[in-house]
């Protein structure tokens, strides 16, 4: 367990860095594949290709290679894509109160459109988030929502999520679900990566499907849009109103 936990610390902390982190946090929203509790380690490993923004408001788009990680530990401990967390109390009605670990990307100056802005603008590093966080289960509905502030001194702000995951079809070979999500970044958060001194909501929607490929194998594919607030798109940074983010991978599952 331990050594587990420390795997996970470690991938936490590579997924900080502003240029993979902002690849993470896209693919972080992503719905769940609903995995079904079970006993010791258990979960899903892979690689996917993603096209995403260069950073959340950017209208440049690129590819990169994501590690998939979703794994969890007695139904107690998880590991969700770049979400750390554990579950402090759960009832067999589908109830969960947890804490989570998380991370927000930042972004490099150079991949500011406005070079005259980069210059005197800076870096802005990826904060590290903690918080608590609760969830519900019902048959095909997910639901979870969260609160988690900056703890490494670069955003000193904090954000308020919620998000709804239904499975519309599942069999033994396939599954695809919808999902929706909102996000509040109060103004200390969109202060320090937009310049703007003022809370906004982002609003996404996705869907992810899953194939079996073998017993252990399984393709995943997923589509998410997210409409960002004025606060962000209006923004002398951002350039783009809207992020969009396709992923095409395959997992193992454990």
């Amino acid at each position: 367990m331990m050594f587990t936990m420390k795997i996970s610390l470690l991938a936490l902390a590579l997924f900080s860095g502003s240029s993979l982190a902002a690849s993470i946090n896209d693919v972080n929203r992503l719905p769940d594949t609903g995995a079904q509790a079970k006993k010791g380690l258990h979960g899903q490993v892979g690689l996917a290709v993603a096209s995403l923004p260069e950073f959340v408001g950017s209208d440049e788009s690129k590819s990169a290679v994501l590690p998939v990680i979703n794994v969890q530990y007695n139904d107690r401990f998880y590991f969700k894509f770049n979400r750390l967390g554990a579950w402090f109390y759960k009832n067999d009605n589908g109830f969960r109160f947890g804490g989570v670990v998380t991370s927000h990307s930042g972004y490099d100056k150079e991949d500011l459109k406005n070079s005259e802005l980069a210059q005197t603008w800076g870096d802005r590093d990826a904060s590290i988030m903690a918080g608590l966080n609760v969830a519900y289960r019902y048959k095909k509905l997910n639901l979870d929502a969260g609160y988690v502030t900056d703890v490494s001194d670069n955003a000193d702000g904090g954000k308020f999520y919620a998000s709804a995951n239904y499975t519309i079809f599942a069999d033994k070979q396939k599954t695809l679900t919808l999902n929706a999500r909102i996000e509040r970044l109060d103004k200390d958060m969109v202060g320090y990566y937009y310049g703007v001194d003022d809370a906004t909501i982002n609003a996404t929607i996705g869907v992810i499907g899953t194939y079996k490929l073998s017993k252990n194998w399984a393709a995943i594919a997923a589509l998410t849009a997210t409409s960002l607030g004025d606060e962000i798109s209006d923004s002398v940074i951002a350039t783009d109103d809207k992020t969009n983010v396709a992923l095409l991978g395959v997992v193992y599952n454990f």
